[in-house]
């Protein structure tokens, strides 16, 4: 059997010990610490992830989505790798800018917020009509609009909570004004910052509190057509509005594109999947902890250790990654799908 990886997978090859955003350490008078992290932006977070590779040829920053590159973060990460860190950034950020990441043909990192088209409008009304017919379910009984998430154990019988960021309550919530209050719980030990934990419940909220909704449309592929007809083209992963009578329910809100099926004796008719997010509560959840939270692969780890060569000037990976990073700082050279249930009803 024959395994092929992206050669974005090589970043998970390349272990991060430790790594956080700049930390000041204060001793008070009584002889404690008072330790206070600080901000950093994704963009300076990401270029000191990289100088943690450890294979050549290495990866660059490439072109990084200003709303994304801009954003800033208090972020923090230990026995991990430079792939898994960038995916937990990547999920740390606001909801609708956690983007699409990976590695071109130049060896550059590219982070954009969306690949394919821009957002797009399906109608049956604009001059070059695009849409023929659309079937809209939603669905009221997968939400959550109260959500409690609970980290690793600060003692021996409490958890790290919502409270430890700054929250009122061990919960955050949203629309409870109006689809009640639908409460879901999840503990994750591995998480241990207070602003990772909240991070992650925002983007679980922002996902579970507004209902699942998931659209059919029969649609005329113009693009394909001969002629210029100044239609939309359709690519899944892109997001649409439906401008349709039929799906007034979703009026305003753009839907990721889940496939896109033709008949190939009429490729001009072609039907669409959408929806707006993930059906299942569990599946948001796993999704969005997994991501934050990967285990270490640490027989990989190991491996990568016992590899080193016994002239090494820096112990273990550890004291390579810094030097590495020191080194780059000043070389004047560096370069910059599931079906909906039957107990959802049809809208038509």
């Amino acid at each position: 059997m024959l395994q092929a990886q992206g050669i974005v997978a090589r970043l998970s090859q390349a272990p991060v010990i430790t790594y956080s955003t700049p930390v000041d350490s204060v001793e008070n008078e009584d002889g404690s610490v008072t330790r206070t992290r600080h901000y950093s932006t994704a963009g300076v977070i990401v270029s000191e992830l990289l100088a943690f590779q450890t294979r050549t040829p290495f990866f660059s920053v490439g072109y990084i989505d200003p709303a994304i590159r801009d954003t800033a973060r208090i972020f923090a990460v230990d026995d991990t790798n430079v792939m898994d860190a960038l995916r937990q950034l990547q999920n740390s950020q606001p909801a609708g800018r956690s983007g699409f990441l990976w590695i071109d043909d130049q060896n550059k990192l590219q982070w954009r917020l969306r690949v394919g088209i821009d957002r797009a409008v399906l109608s049956s009304s604009l001059p070059t009509p695009s849409l023929r017919g659309a079937t809209v379910r939603m669905c009221l009984d997968e939400m959550a609009t109260r959500v409690y998430l609970f980290g690793a154990l600060k003692t021996t019988d409490t958890f790290t909570s919502l409270t430890d960021a700054g929250q009122p309550n061990d919960y955050i919530q949203a629309n409870t004004g109006t689809y009640g209050v639908r409460s879901a719980r999840r503990t994750d030990n591995r998480i241990k910052y207070p602003e990772t934990l909240l991070a992650a419940a925002r983007r679980i909220l922002a996902e579970t509190s507004v209902p699942y909704y998931e659209v059919e449309v029969d649609t005329v592929d113009l693009v394909k057509a001969d002629g210029d007809y100044g239609a939309v083209d359709l690519w899944p992963g892109s997001e649409y509005r439906i401008d349709d009578d039929t799906a007034s329910p979703l009026s305003g809100v753009y839907l990721t594109a889940q496939s896109v099926t033709y008949d190939l004796s009429n490729p001009l008719a072609t039907g669409i999947k959408l929806a707006n997010r993930a059906r299942r509560l569990s599946d948001i959840f796993d999704r969005i902890l997994g991501q934050l939270n990967p285990t270490v692969d640490e027989e990989t780890l190991l491996e990568n250790w016992e590899a080193e060569e016994d002239g090494d000037p820096y112990p273990r990976h550890f004291g390579r990654m810094v030097a590495r990073a020191m080194e780059e700082a000043t070389a004047p050279d560096t370069p910059d799908n599931q079906g909906v249930n039957d107990d959802c009803p049809d809208h038509r």
